[in-house]
């Protein structure tokens, strides 16, 4: 027995992506589903993956394939419909400089409108089976970037849309929501108890990574421990710590690098790597590009590992990121950053 036994779900752009993992989660879970899409040979790979899965191919900017669903829904299902998923859109990645109006009713017609039509046609089947409408929208909506004007702009109407139709079709048992997926975040400077609160209480999605402060004087073996256990991978900045308190000249260092034929900074690379810690290492220069990946062909011994464990200070060698004028100080470097949008002239202030 399914979840979604004797139910019907249509999903829009279904032969790929998101649309296509949705399509096959309804379908394992006993639903009968619908996809549609463009190009009928990547439905027909879909619906090859389930027999509970079929599909209308076509254009769903046209009204008439829209009529098409509805036309397929009353003669395979006698007119049922428990689920409408308006998955299919389309992002133009350009500057407001360079868009077309071509553009523009490109990414409206599909992204609003179609979803608006398959609402309005197939509204009488969902509130008949006091269904489930679920609009694709995306985190743009609400945190907009640059050169995505015409998808956030859809999008942000698609939220809005969902926000009214989720009250005024209540009164018909009809459920409206929105989701905006994500394929992962990152975090950064998240210290463990900020972290674990970030995991724990409610929080619907759990970091990928951690990026934080790792060298062989900071190491964050605590900090490493309470990623791992929430499924966290810890990343390093600063691994070499801007060659400050003489990393580059560390006697300890030097001497495991000369058993290797390696440098210093090869060195803590591989440290890091044999810790399970992802490495962010800046370089122009093309010389060091290459020796900062050159580091695969040695391995160093567990007595290696505890000399460097060794050196251990557990201070940071730039800040204190709890220190309440050093927040205030980035506060105000990214209010000047959107601003001038020119980090060239920055002062540190460590």
């Amino acid at each position: 027995m399914g979840k979604f036994d004797n139910k019907v779900a249509v999903v829009t752009g279904g032969s790929s992506g998101i649309g296509k993992a949705i399509a096959l989660r309804f379908a394992s879970e006993g639903a009968k589903v619908i996809i549609v899409g463009r190009k009928e040979s990547a439905l027909q790979e879909v619906a090859k993956m389930n027999d509970r899965i079929s599909y209308v191919a076509g254009d769903i900017t046209d009204t008439n394939v829209v009529k098409d669903i509805v036309k397929c829904l009353n003669e395979k299902f006698g007119g049922r419909l428990d689920i409408l998923v308006n998955n299919a859109g389309w992002c133009p990645v350009q500057p407001i400089t360079e868009i077309t109006l071509a553009d523009y009713d490109k990414a409206f017609n599909l992204d609003v409108r179609a979803v608006v039509d398959m609402v309005i046609n197939t509204l009488p089947l969902i509130i008949k089976a006091k269904g489930n409408i679920i609009n694709l929208s995306s985190v743009g909506a609400t945190h907009p970037a640059v050169n995505l004007s015409m998808y956030v702009g859809a999008k942000a109407a698609i939220e809005n849309f969902t926000k009214v139709w989720a009250m005024e079709l209540a009164e018909y048992g009809v459920r409206v929501n929105a989701i905006a997926p994500i394929r992962a975040i990152g975090v950064s400077n998240f210290y463990p108890d900020r972290l674990a609160d970030m995991c724990l209480f409610g929080r619907k999605v759990v970091p990928a990574v951690n990026q934080v402060e790792v060298n062989p004087l900071i190491q964050r073996e605590y900090d490493q421990e309470v990623m791992n256990k929430y499924g966290v991978k810890i990343e390093a900045w600063a691994p070499f710590g801007e060659g400050r308190n003489n990393m580059f000249s560390n006697p300890t260092l030097k001497a495991i690098g000369d058993k290797y034929n390696k440098s210093v900074a090869q060195v803590i690379l591989r440290w890091l790597i044999q810790r399970g810690v992802i490495v962010v290492c800046k370089s122009t220069h093309l010389e060091r590009i290459q020796e900062n990946f050159d580091v695969f062909d040695f391995e160093l011994s567990e007595d290696d590992m505890k000399e460097i464990k060794a050196l251990n200070t557990g201070d940071s060698l730039f800040f204190n990121h709890q220190d309440p004028n050093m927040v205030e100080w980035f506060d105000n470097m990214v209010k000047v950053r959107r601003e001038q949008q020119d980090a060239s002239s920055e002062k540190k202030n460590w």
